[in-house]
C-alpha cells in the first residue's frame, strides 16, 4: 500500500501542477502552494528549496489538494465525495506511515485501498496503476473471505460446543 500511496502522490501532483497556475496565477505557487501548506511543511519547502508539486511529499499533496478544494471545485466537475476522499487519504496515510509491525486488517486494508481508488479514478490515473490498486483490494478481500465464511457457515459451533 505505501509503494500505491506514494505513487498516487505524483498522480495528484501532476493533476494540481496542471490546474493550480490558472488559478493563482503568477503567485500561484506561494498563494495555493506554500501559503496553504503547515508550518512544518512550509519550513521543508524553503530548507529543500522545493520549488515543484511534485517534489513534495504524500501529506503535503493532500494538504495543497484540500486547501485547495473550493478553488478547484468551482472551475473542475468533482463529486462532492472526492473532498470525503481526500481526507480520508490523509488519515489512511498517517495509518500506512505509523503501521503497527503486524501489519493492519485486512477490512482496513481493503477500505483503504477502495478510497485510493475512488479518488484515482477522480484524477483519471493512469490504467496500470489502477490495475495495481484493484488486484490489491482483491488481495485484501480475499483475506476477508475466509472469514466471512466461518462467520456464514450455518453448521458452525456455538460458545457451547453445541451446532448453531
Amino acid at each position: 500500500m505505501i509503494d500505491l500511496l506514494n505513487t498516487s502522490a505524483g498522480i495528484i501532483a501532476r493533476w494540481l501542477e496542471a490546474k493550480l497556475p490558472a488559478l493563482g496565477g503568477p503567485s500561484w505557487w506561494t498563494d495555493n502552494v506554500v501559503k496553504r501548506l503547515t508550518f512544518q511543511q512550509q519550513r521543508l519547502v524553503e530548507e529543500k528549496k522545493i520549488q515543484s508539486i511534485t517534489n513534495l511529499d504524500l501529506a503535503a499533496v493532500l494538504r495543497v489538494l484540500d486547501q485547495n478544494w473550493g478553488e478547484l471545485a468551482a472551475v473542475e466537475p468533482l463529486p462532492r465525495e472526492a473532498r470525503n476522499w481526500i481526507k480520508e487519504l490523509q488519515s489512511i496515510r498517517n495509518r500506512w506511515a505509523h503501521a503497527p509491525v503486524a501489519g493492519l486488517s485486512p477490512a482496513d486494508t481493503f477500505r483503504d485501498a477502495d478510497t485510493l481508488n475512488r479518488l484515482m479514478q477522480v484524477m483519471r490515473a493512469e490504467s496500470s496503476l489502477m490495475e495495481r490498486v484493484e488486484a490489491f483490494k482483491l488481495a485484501a478481500l480475499a483475506k476477508l473471505a475466509p472469514l466471512q465464511e466461518t462467520v456464514s457457515k450455518p453448521e458452525a459451533t456455538c460458545p457451547s460446543g453445541k451446532l448453531a
